[in-house]
């Protein structure tokens, strides 16, 4: 290539490079004004403050975080949290409008777990929650009004007093992503009642029958075909039903076939189930019941009376083999149940009955899950009933700082990190490359990576060595300049893991390190995110706010290291 081409050649790099720059700046300013860094609680304020501010950042504040068989509410229904892939979207809960809506999680969080908290009572609480878990609960005098407090508190309020926790859980909220199902009022009453009753005759021309007994599903049946005006025909049979048949285009016999409905639809669904699937008598605050021998229609009635402003809950009865006259059952019964009281307690009506027994249970999986809204809480169920609650918010407000800062150009390089505890201590046992090694193990790292600026922005920057997984132990033979550190689990590093690893900073480099100490697999010996903290609070290097290794004449890097390890051999 001649010297001419040569600079030909250039100048398109240059300009290519320009190009590049100018478009990164334009998608990272549309997704800091779209989804700025909001922190939804104090330790998220502190802790936006404090990544802003110094060196190194230390979290021993646990994922908020429940078991695998909770479920959230997609736009498809209801679905385990252990199940969730990336695209579904969940139901957030502003907790000052009481409105919940459909959106993506800012972050997906699945951590080693041994053990939660299992809240359940027979009046409709059934919660297994991990020690820092913000509860969301309201008081008796103020049911407007969203409070928050760990499990950790709620349980020694629960131990103190004679009848134990007195807060309420609310269960219900006004789902304001639901879809117009695209009926009249008539047409929806209608489809209610062939979804209870009837039967397809013929596919083709969406034929359906109605075999009934009773009188009032009669004269109901009739009242609806009159009103629209529909052709139909009818007569009775040898065994005593009255059979009424007629075409209609585009019903079906499942409400699951129906997507998440408006207030509006649902109210009317509500009116017309006590007529085909429901009884009448009032009980107190309870309504009648519905029953289906279809889970997939229980799930949907139980979102038709949340969005009713009624407490739903669903209960199975095993009913599989039973004699039912000349019929033997061949599949369970699910009955939904609605009641007006939509704050309950964990407390019994009766206080002498004694307080409610919150249990330690393991978990089946050994992980606990949880996302990050952008409300700060979150619509789940498990058991079959529903509760608001609140979310996880530590990983997103870390991650989005750092993959700003990276796609700004603040910084040239993003280091995930994570002690090879949990992952068979041996890096060497576990299949593919560095990235097919450790990504398993950062995903909620890596999810608020994509979330914030696509996965091509994340396979790009990885490609490029802009972002790299870096084994904890290779972390100390190398110094880094321009960078930021991120060391997931900190609490299953060792003291002199700990001490090495914040040695390796420069000037312009940041380190954050994120864990539990209530969570570590130490076995005995003590965590380096412990001894860490504890450092920094005998020595008073809250200037830097952090921690290092070595000789303190062969440190070369941060005056932070240079402090840390001072204050390491004053203390030796």
């Amino acid at each position: 290539m001649s010297r001419r081409q040569s600079r030909k050649e250039s100048r398109k790099d240059l300009r290519r490079e320009a190009l590049v720059t100018r478009k990164g700046k334009r998608e990272y300013e549309e997704v800091v004004l779209a989804k700025p860094v909001v922190p939804q609680n104090q330790f998220q304020s502190e802790l936006l403050n404090a990544i802003k501010t110094k060196q190194v950042v230390f979290t021993d504040a646990p994922a908020g975080c429940v078991d695998k068989d909770t479920e959230f509410l997609s736009s498809s229904g209801w679905k385990k949290i252990s199940d969730y892939v990336e695209g579904d979207l969940i139901t957030a809960v502003n907790l000052t409008t009481g409105e919940s809506h459909l959106e993506k999680p800012l972050a997906y969080i699945k951590q080693e777990c041994k053990e939660l908290n299992l809240f359940k009572t027979y009046r409709g609480i059934s919660q297994a929650l991990c020690d820092d878990h913000n509860v969301v609960y309201y008081r008796k005098g103020d049911k407007d009004k969203a409070n928050k407090i760990k499990v950790s508190d709620l349980l020694s309020s629960h131990h103190k007093k004679k009848i134990g926790f007195e807060g309420l859980i609310k269960t219900t909220s006004n789902f304001v992503s639901g879809k117009d199902l695209g009926l009249s009022e008539p047409e929806l009453r209608l489809h209610v009642a062939i979804k209870a009753d009837a039967h397809l005759e013929t596919e083709s021309t969406s034929r359906f029958v109605f075999r009934l007994k009773k009188e009032r599903k009669i004269s109901r049946l009739k009242e609806l075909l009159d009103t629209l005006h529909l052709d139909y025909s009818e007569k009775s049979d040898d065994t005593g039903f009255h059979v009424i048949s007629f075409s209609l285009l585009g019903a079906t016999k499942r409400y699951k076939d129906w997507p998440l409905c408006n207030k509006d639809d649902a109210k009317i669904i509500f009116d017309e189930i006590k007529f085909w699937d429901g009884g009448f008598a009032l009980q107190g605050n309870r309504l009648p019941p519905f029953f289906t021998s279809d889970k997939g229609d229980a799930d949907y009635i139980q979102f038709v009376g949340m969005q009713c402003g009624y407490k739903s809950s669903i209960i199975t009865y095993d009913r599989v083999g039973r004699e039912y006259g000349e019929y033997t059952r061949k599949s369970p019964e699910y009955r939904v149940y609605f009641s007006k009281q939509t704050h309950i307690s964990i407390t019994p009506h009766n206080p002498d009955s004694g307080k409610a027994v919150i249990t330690k249970m393991k978990t089946e999986d050994g992980f606990k899950y949880c996302f990050t809204t952008s409300t700060g809480a979150l619509l789940l169920r498990r058991d079959n009933n529903i509760f608001v609650t609140g979310n996880c918010g530590k990983t997103f407000v870390i991650t989005s700082t750092v993959v700003d800062a990276l796609k700004s150009g603040k910084i040239q390089k993003i280091i995930l990190s994570r002690p090879s505890v949990g992952m068979g201590n041996s890096l060497g046992l576990l299949p593919g490359g560095m990235r097919e090694k450790f990504e398993p193990y950062l995903m909620p790292i890596i999810d608020v990576i994509t979330q914030r600026y696509g996965k091509g922005f994340y396979e790009c920057q990885l490609g490029n060595s802009n972002i790299e997984f870096v084994p904890l132990e290779y972390l100390r033979g190398r110094s880094f300049n321009d960078a930021i550190v991120i060391v997931d689990e900190f609490q299953n590093t060792t003291k002199d893991e700990a001490f090495s690893i914040m040695t390796r900073l420069g000037e312009t480099s940041q380190l954050f390190c994120m864990g539990d100490t209530n969570q570590h697999d130490m076995r005995g010996r003590e965590s380096g995110l412990t001894w860490a903290t504890n450092f920094i609070d005998e020595h008073d290097l809250y200037e830097f706010a952090e921690i290092v290794d070595g000789e303190s004449d062969d440190i070369v890097r941060s005056g932070f290291c240079k402090a840390i390890v001072k204050a390491m051999e004053k203390k030796a």
